[in-house]
């Protein structure tokens, strides 16, 4: 996790990328405010911002913004979209978007009763043991 901050020591605005939950690229978040980011080194990390939707776009980044989506962050890495509320007011719709980091992923996680005994890791063959039969 690397912050960036400029010449007055005030915290660069990062870019926000949307991305489905492989991480693949569906496009720039470029009408957001609010932005606030709370990273944490040893624990999860959160984001919450507002996202305008644009009047020109009709098939624009606000109607591909979703629970269980992931925002890049600039040099922080990946957000897991967890809530997201429509809120239509004077100043336009826009949707109120908070998210955790890729740490979270492991807490929604199932794991079914698994009978026998297993190596944590096996680099030789990830299926027999533990963790690839969490991560698959």
């Amino acid at each position: 996790m690397i912050i960036k901050f400029d010449k007055f020591n005030k915290f660069e605005i990062p870019e926000l990328v949307l991305c489905n939950p492989d991480e693949s690229e569906i496009g720039v978040i470029t009408s957001y405010k609010n932005l606030r980011i709370s990273p944490t080194f040893n624990a999860v990390s959160e984001l919450s911002c507002e996202i305008y939707q644009l009047d020109d776009n009709i098939d624009s980044i606000y109607d591909y913004t979703e629970n269980r989506r992931r925002i890049l962050v600039q040099d922080l890495g990946y957000f897991i979209i967890t809530d997201t509320v429509e809120v239509i007011d004077d100043t336009g719709t826009y949707k109120q978007i908070n998210a955790v980091s890729c740490e979270y992923e492991t807490t929604d996680r199932k794991l079914n009763y698994i009978d026998g005994t297993y190596k944590l890791y096996d680099s030789t063959n990830q299926d027999e043991s533990l963790l690839g039969a969490i991560f698959p």
